[in-house]
């Protein structure tokens, strides 16, 4: 019997309109950097990571731009399929402010999720404004 084992999220991939200026924005704000660029037919690409957390960024040849739907975080809710994309922060106070000095648009400031005994989330928009939340876990 072969078992079969999970090892985590390997990676998100993230359709956007301009794959350089996505490039630049994650390495400039997030410190992310470049692992592997690539094309294939009707789209150049780019993985993009930093401590095990990899994004894969496509530029599709044709690709419409997100719904209006998808930059409020309410309506955003009301969307099927992935809703957001989630990263977690050592210390969120720190984080906040690094990224609103570097000029990222903060959506919603930290807030403690309820019973969580002291997590915290925020959200913030990548330069292409697609909501990516940042949490703190308790402890």
């Amino acid at each position: 019997m072969t078992t079969q084992r999970i090892q985590g999220i390997d990676h998100v991939g993230v359709v956007v309109q301009d794959l350089a200026a996505s490039v630049d924005w994650y390495a400039e704000k997030l410190g992310f950097r470049v692992l592997h660029p690539f094309a294939f037919p009707g789209a150049v690409a780019a993985f993009v990571g930093r401590e095990g957390l990899r994004l894969e960024l496509l530029q599709v040849e044709g690709a419409a731009p997100p719904a209006p739907e998808r930059f409020d975080r309410r309506t955003n809710l009301r969307l099927g399929g992935i809703n957001h994309l989630a990263i977690g922060v050592a210390n969120m106070a720190a984080m906040i402010a690094d990224l609103e000095a570097k000029g990222v648009e903060i959506v919603s400031p930290p807030v403690e999720v309820p019973g969580s005994g002291g997590e915290l989330y925020a959200f913030i928009r990548d330069g292409e404004g697609m909501l990516i939340e940042l949490y703190q876990r308790a402890g």
